[in-house]
């Protein structure tokens, strides 16, 4: 524009037609600064004619202030080629500036020197004297480097610029008026510097626009302004000033200060410039004073918010890694019980029947016909033998036993006259000798008694001592007690046992007796049995390492609780004194910048480069989310619902649908999703 204009310019020969040419920018310029002047006693171009127009403007408008000659200290914020140290320069030369906004003064471009522009501005952070008002501007560094990821730095060099200034009185938020989108790089640097500020800020802030002199030239939203420093910014504290001397260096660069037309321009652009200027000067010396400590404590504070909530990300990952570890466990048991089930089958059980000799206090008669497990006649009378004809008088060898009722003696006589006693027995060797031989009652032929017929070698039986191998002898039955009922039997069969059907050969006494018992053998399968031992023990220590991991995971989620009611005291209070209001957004917004720096730098042949900026936006990203989760517990149910999803207050209907469909869409988001569309809908 300014090439354009001087190349309009060298067209002119001669004053008449340069004044008639220039007559228009003089009214211009008297109309810009009727416009963005709204001060009282800003003075006309007339009353710049006057001599001394700086001494006459601080008399017009420094009138009042605190005491005479005080000190106000002026802090410049914000980002990294906004302006901030050109408009200090402005500051210093303020006379200079305000001089040359005189018509008159016009010729005196010509005799400018560089050095005269630039010299004023050398010293940067001294003080600035106007009148009665003395001004410290203190320039702080800039946010928004190249790689997005320094945010430390530039806070800590603030605080180590604010810490030794005492109070300070305005605060000036330089932003570029050409900037007409609000960038990731800027909402960046106005959250940053705004979380440095206490709420009370409020009446201290001023905001300049640089490179634009009036609010119609200016490119930048104001409403995101607002959104961005979290208040209203009111019009008497928006600054707009653009810079006149770039106009003069290029009047300067192409010998062109000498036209009156370039002159006249050069001179609305000063009156502008000293019409805001002159606004910011007035605004400062009527602000109260604010302690500078207030800055080192919030930046301490959002220190520990920082540090508390990378304590509480690294145990909400370490509780992650031990359900991961958890999970992973319980599968290796699901799996080693399987194996165990599978392996469970290495004993084999048989079941069956056998019999078995059992100890007897006195010997019987056994079988030992093969197969045979007859218990013949247990606890034998007979003395024991080891001769197999004498088996032939066991009890087991009766057969047709009768009982017979003897009522008297009369009874017995008459069954004592079909008996007579015999003896009975083996001999052994030549000497004829009978070992073990015994006398026992046989009857003599066949008899009838008591209706019952009975056969030839019969005995009476009777059990006890005075029988012998439980036949009875004479003497025995004379001793009998009556009445008494004794048995009678009948030997027709007497060398096959009547008990187990084998001949008296197969039978033998024997201190036991036969029982049938059921068993179980088991046969193992040593490998399998291995294999079971194996899974048995994998299941036990596998069991025990999850005990250890569950009560891991109890004492990180009991720290992680108490980490995160720490935090939430920070936040609360972190948000409650400073005119930030949503400490989330810092961090959303310092993860939309790096993303959008790993966005340019995707083509990059730098990997390291690029490997630290994704690293950056998932740390990032973590960070936030802890801190969402946490801001639910202090914020309403709408706040949260934005914070949430990740949108401004005023977001409409459509800007929520398109942040939930861009979203994880998680349960937490379904709900803030559900609260915005409620609120929007029914308010």
């Amino acid at each position: 524009e300014i090439s354009a204009y001087l190349q309009g310019c060298a067209e002119l020969e001669c004053g008449n037609q340069a004044e008639a040419h220039g007559a228009q920018p003089v009214r211009e310029a008297e109309q810009v600064v009727g416009r963005v002047s709204p001060l009282p006693g800003l003075p006309s171009a007339v009353e710049l004619e006057a001599p001394d127009a700086f001494v006459q403007w601080c008399s017009d408008n420094l009138v009042g202030i605190r005491g005479n000659q005080e000190e106000f200290t002026v802090v410049l914020l914000g980002q990294t080629g906004a302006g901030k140290t050109l408009f200090s320069k402005f500051m210093f030369l303020f006379d200079t500036i305000l001089r040359h906004g005189d018509p008159n003064l016009a010729p005196d471009f010509c005799r400018l020197e560089n050095q005269q522009m630039e010299e004023a501005a050398a010293d940067p952070g001294r003080t600035l004297t106007l009148g009665p008002l003395k001004l410290r501007i203190v320039d702080t560094p800039g946010f928004g480097g190249l790689n997005g990821l320094e945010v430390e730095e530039p806070l800590k060099g603030i605080v180590d610029c604010l810490r030794p200034l005492g109070p300070v009185h305005a605060i000036g938020l330089v932003v570029n008026g050409r900037e007409s989108i609000m960038t990731s790089a800027i909402k960046c640097a106005l959250t940053e510097v705004c979380s440095l500020l206490p709420s009370t800020a409020r009446e201290n802030v001023l905001v300049v626009f640089t490179n634009c002199s009036t609010e119609t030239h200016c490119n930048f939203r104001q409403q995101g302004l607002s959104e961005a420093v979290h208040h209203t910014v009111t019009p008497d504290r928006k600054i707009y000033i653009d810079n006149p001397y770039s106009l003069w260096k290029n009047a300067m660069a192409q010998d062109r200060v000498g036209a009156l037309a370039v002159q006249q321009k050069l001179v609305a652009g000063c009156r502008a410039a000293a019409a805001g200027l002159g606004k910011f000067f007035v605004q400062v010396s009527q602000m109260p004073r604010m302690d500078s400590d207030v800055f080192e404590s919030r930046y301490r504070l959002r220190k520990a918010i920082e540090l508390n909530t990378v304590e509480c990300l690294q145990q909400h990952r370490n509780v992650q890694d031990l359900q991961r570890l958890l999970h992973q466990m319980n599968s290796e048991i699901r799996e080693a019980q399987t194996e165990e089930a599978a392996a469970s089958g290495f004993a084999k059980h048989f079941h069956g029947e056998r019999w078995e000799l059992k100890d007897a206090a006195r010997h019987g008669t056994l079988c030992s016909a093969p197969g045979c497990h007859s218990n013949c006649h247990g606890s034998c009378q007979m003395d024991k033998t080891t001769e197999r004809e004498k088996f032939k008088w066991c009890t087991a060898f009766r057969y047709k036993c009768r009982n017979v009722h003897l009522e008297d003696v009369q009874d017995r006589d008459d069954l004592l006259h079909h008996f007579e006693e015999q003896r009975f027995g083996l001999s052994i060797g030549d000497s004829n000798k009978l070992d073990g031989s015994f006398v026992a009652l046989t009857s003599i032929a066949g008899f009838r008694f008591k209706g019952m017929d009975f056969t030839d070698d019969a005995g009476i039986v009777l059990d006890g001592p005075i029988s012998r191998g439980g036949w009875a002898t004479r003497q025995a039955v004379l001793a009998l007690r009556f009445p008494i009922t004794v048995s009678i039997g009948d030997h027709t069969q007497k060398e096959i046992c009547r008990q187990c059907g084998h001949s008296y050969k197969f039978h033998y006494h024997h201190e036991a007796y036969w029982e049938k018992n059921i068993y179980t053998q088991v046969i193992v399968d040593e490998a399998m049995q291995a294999e079971y031992d194996r899974a048995v023990d994998l299941v036990a220590k596998k069991a025990a390492a999850k005990t250890v991991i569950d009560t891991e995971i109890s004492k990180c989620t009991e720290q992680q609780q108490q980490l995160g009611a720490q935090l939430v005291h920070r936040v609360r209070e972190f948000q409650e004194t400073g005119l930030l209001r949503d400490y989330a957004l810092l961090l959303q917004n310092q993860r939309d910048l790096v993303q959008e720096h790993l966005g340019c730098s995707n083509q990059s042949t730098n990997t390291e480069n690029v490997q630290a900026l994704q690293q950056a936006v998932y740390e990032l990203s973590q960070q936030l989310e802890i801190v969402k989760r946490s801001l639910a517990q202090i914020k309403d149910k709408v706040d949260w619902a934005y914070v949430m999803l990740e949108v401004e207050p005023d977001a409409t209907m459509e800007d929520v649908n398109r942040a939930y469909l861009q979203s994880d869409r998680d349960e937490e988001i379904e709900a803030a999703f559900v609260i915005l569309k409620e609120h929007l809908q029914f308010g």
